[in-house]
């Protein structure tokens, strides 16, 4: 561990929205900054805090069932563009949030520079310790802390209670899993965002790696390699499936021969690619069905074509 990742601010935030969309905007903001005793165990360093904002967008009727923050209630506050720079960190941080993806989304809404930010999702770690149950803030806290939802949860959806059952469940996830130190707890958050499941598609509800057991499976996710930009992690999970799978050439070129097999060893990124006996990388793009590849270091754009086997 560095000790750049040590000194990194920590802090676990909440967002009331006017909707749930990702053009949400804030109009609550709970926070409060969390670090690991000398023993290992997660401790909030002050008591978590809420400030009303302003947005510039409607909160929708949805939003107010939800939140019970109504346009009456935020219309003197001040705009959440100056409410959310103010509490967000500057740089490099760990930002700790339930669904932690569209939290920051809702930050970088407000104007927050969010690109140094190293996410860590309570939901991914509680559908990777526990994948069976309900996975909502409120449905977590009732099972692994009843007493402390009976007490409280009727408070569920103010931001500063949300972040103090985020903070409670995340103890007790660290506990469950043996995390100690910061660093160690973002890395378990990042393997636990990679799915094992397929989460939309014609595969929806089906094992990753069952998927790719087949040619057409493997057909499929070298679409969404080539086709889908928005979702890292579950491209990360197609990827890792997709490594020691076979490529036929069908139209060769200087670099490659018709007829021959290539075996993947590994990505270099999105839509790069090594193959196991090539001694360049690869860019690939698809048309249809065939796989139209690219040595990524040339200069004369020759490509090659390759189907899935």
């Amino acid at each position: 561990m560095t000790i750049e990742a040590i000194d990194l601010p920590v802090v676990v935030i909440d967002f009331e929205a006017t909707d749930a969309t990702t053009d949400a905007q804030a109009t609550e903001i709970g926070y409060c900054a969390v670090a690991f005793s000398a023993k290992g165990v997660l401790n909030p360093l002050h008591h978590p805090q809420a400030m009303l904002c302003k947005p510039d967008r409607p909160i929708s009727y949805g939003a107010m069932a939800v939140t019970g923050i109504c346009p009456e209630d935020i219309a003197d506050k001040p705009p959440h563009t100056q409410v959310v720079s103010y509490y967000m960190p500057v740089g490099a941080a760990y930002i700790i949030a339930h669904n932690a993806d569209y939290d920051i989304q809702v930050a970088k809404n407000a104007g927050v520079d969010t690109s140094q930010y190293k996410a860590i999702c309570t939901l991914a770690i509680a559908r990777k310790l526990h994948p069976e149950t309900d996975h909502k803030l409120g449905a977590l806290l009732y099972r692994f802390l009843y007493d402390e939802a009976r007490k409280y949860a009727r408070e569920a959806h103010s931001a500063a209670m949300d972040v103090r059952f985020c903070i409670q469940l995340l103890r007790l996830f660290c506990d469950q899993a043996g995390i100690t130190d910061m660093q160690s707890l973002y890395e378990f958050s990042e393997a636990a965002r990679i799915p094992e499941v397929m989460p939309m598609g014609k595969y929806k509800g089906d094992s990753i790696s069952e998927i790719a057991a087949t040619v057409d499976g493997r057909a499929y996710f070298f679409w969404m390699i080539t086709d889908i930009d928005d979702n890292p992690y579950l491209i990360q999970a197609v990827q890792a499936v997709l490594v020691g799978s076979r490529l036929k050439c069908t139209v060769g070129s200087k670099y490659f021969n018709k007829g021959q097999d290539h075996t993947i060893e590994h990505f270099t990124d999105r839509q790069t690619l090594k193959l196991r006996d090539v001694k360049e990388l690869i860019s690939i793009t698809l048309y249809k069905k065939a796989i139209i590849a690219t040595i990524a270091t040339a200069s004369d754009g020759e490509t090659t074509t390759f189907k899935v086997i």
